[in-house]
This record gives C-alpha cells, structure tokens and sequence, in this order.
C-alpha cells in the first residue's frame, strides 16, 4: 500500500487522482454481484440440484472447486501474465500495469490456496485420502509456492521500476507451471484423469431427484433411491434369487470394491463408516464443510480488502494535503 502511494506521489508532475464517480459505481456493481452470484451457487449447490448417479451428493462440491480453480488458472493468472508483458514492453510500459500484476497475483494465490483446500476435502470421501502427489495437485501446491515467492520478491525494498522489473520476469516464471498444470491430467494418468472420467458420468443425474432433499430420510436413499428401486423391481425384485444371482455375481466379479458394496462394509472414501446412512451424512459433512471454508475465506479476504482500500484512501488524502500544503 505504502508503494503504490509512493508511486503516485512520485515523478515530476505526478498527482494523486481519486477514483471518478463512474468506476466508483461500477466497483460497486461488480461487488453486489459477486455476493449475489455465489449466494446463488450456495442455494442451488447446496437446495436445488440433485444427486448424481455416480458420485451422489459428493457432486455437490463440484459446483465449488472448479470454478475457484478457473478463477486461480486462467482470470488471475491472466491478468497477471497480460500485466507483466504489458510493462515489460517498452511501449506501453506504465505504472498501472504493475499494480494490475501486483493485484492478480494477490488474487491468485488466494484462489490456488482456496482450490487446494476444497480439493483436498473433495478428495476424502472420494479417493479416501486428503492428499495424493498426484500430477496436478503437485504441480498446483507448486504454483501456490511461486506466487507465494512473487508476493514476496515484491515486498522487498527497491525502487518502483526495479521492483516491476524483477516482479514482472517472476511472473513470467511462475505463468510457465499454468500449462503444466492444465495439461498434466493428459500427461500423467493419476486420479484426477479418473476423478474426470467419473464426473462426466456423474453429472448425469436421477431423473427421480429433481430438488436436492438433505433431510435425513432424503439423504439416507442416496443417488438411486427413486429410479434404483423401480428398475431392481423390474430385474426380479429386491429378494429371491434374482438378487441372490447378483449379490453373488458382484462378490465374484467385482473385486474388493464391490464385495464390500455388496456387504454393505464401507469403501476406501469411507472408513469406518458402514450404513448408507451413515456414509451419505458422512458425505454430507464432507460438502457442508467445503462449502464452510470456501464461503469463510472469500468473506475474510473480502473484509481485508475493504479495510485496506480504507487506509489506502487516509493515505492518499494525507499525501494530497501535503502536496497541497507544501504548494
């Protein structure tokens, strides 16, 4: 903050201009719909959308993480590459296209930071685990250390064209993992490639489960619950030895997983779990706390940044009184 007053307190014939009522009004316009849009994705994330076939009311987190994680690849990092080149460039090099970068890399590392929070509490009750050295969330946790270096390497003392000198070729550092992480679920088969293949099957959802119903009897009937029961009544009905040729068929065929489905025992992204009550409440409290951490850092990080655009706007008020005073 102190820099960017310098900045503009610096230079011959430089001055400290306040924002324009227009950008002032559009600021506010973009914040109202921040807020609206994401209580928006929390209602029909959380209210509205159903089940999915595959993965159930883990779906539900699907509506979070991507989007924070497109936020972090491609809006912040964009910005922060478009910056960067456009100061380096001789031409169009100017004092606004370093604090555009100084802001996107700012934004990013939150939003990498918030992608692998929920990740890793997507991953749980899906892969069993909250952290794999998979190729993408490595590749990720090393973006977040490059952005971590970049808000650092600004940080130390210098003057300001030194400072967006060294920033910008950080930058273009850092940009070089983006690939590398868009890419690396093609490159290197992990469980994201079969995190991917499962969510094209899972956003097919039930026909039977138009709202989402988390009320204790709604998620206790998981995905299949409507339709499920209808088609193992056409196949031969709950009982009798149609059941019985299938229970035993699946502990044959199916390997560990589906023996243990079958049993009713609980899987990998479920220990210790054993109803399907149980481990519907147990992905549940998965999603309830995904939702939680992404909604509690965006308002934290939304409160920081009003309470600094405050003392930004005292210090440039005391600037121009001091201009002002020493004209």
């Amino acid at each position: 903050m102190r820099s960017i007053v310098q900045e503009r307190g610096a230079g011959e014939g430089a001055g400290v201009r306040p924002w324009s009522p227009r950008a002032e009004w559009a600021v506010r316009l973009v914040g109202l719909a921040a807020v609206v849009t994401t209580g928006l994705t929390v209602w029909l994330g959380l209210w509205v959308t159903p089940p999915s076939q595959v993965m159930g009311n883990l779906v539900r987190l699907v509506y979070v993480h991507p989007p924070v994680a497109w936020v972090a690849l491609y809006l912040a990092f964009g910005a922060l590459g478009l910056g960067s080149v456009l100061w380096l460039w001789p031409r169009t090099r100017h004092p606004f296209w370093d604090r555009l970068a100084a802001a996107a890399g700012e934004v990013g590392a939150v939003f990498t930071a918030l992608t692998l929070a929920t990740g890793s509490i997507w991953g749980r009750p899906t892969w069993g685990v909250w952290w794999a050295w998979d190729a993408r969330l490595t590749s990720s946790a090393l973006l977040l250390v490059l952005l971590l270096g970049y808000l650092a390497l600004r940080r130390v003392p210098a003057d300001p064209d030194t400072r967006a000198r060294r920033s910008a070729i950080a930058a273009l550092v850092a940009l070089l993992d983006v690939p590398i992480v868009y890419f690396s679920v093609s490159w290197w088969h992990g469980h994201h490639a079969l995190g991917l293949r499962g969510l094209h099957l899972g956003l097919r959802v039930d026909a039977g489960h138009r709202p989402a119903d988390r009320s204790p009897a709604g998620r206790a009937g998981g995905p299949r619950a409507g339709g499920g029961a209808g088609r193992s009544a056409r196949r031969g009905g709950t009982g009798g030895r149609g059941a019985k040729r299938r229970r035993a068929r699946g502990g044959r065929a199916g390997g560990p997983g589906r023996a243990r489905a079958a049993r009713g025992a609980p899987g990998p992204g479920h220990a210790g779990v054993g109803s399907a009550v149980e481990r519907q409440e147990a992905g549940m409290s998965y999603i309830d706390a995904g939702y939680i951490v992404a909604l509690g850092v965006l308002a934290v990080y939304g409160v920081t940044l009003a309470f600094r655009r405050r003392r930004l706007e005292r210090a440039v008020a005391e600037l121009r009184r001091r201009r002002e005073g020493g004209a």
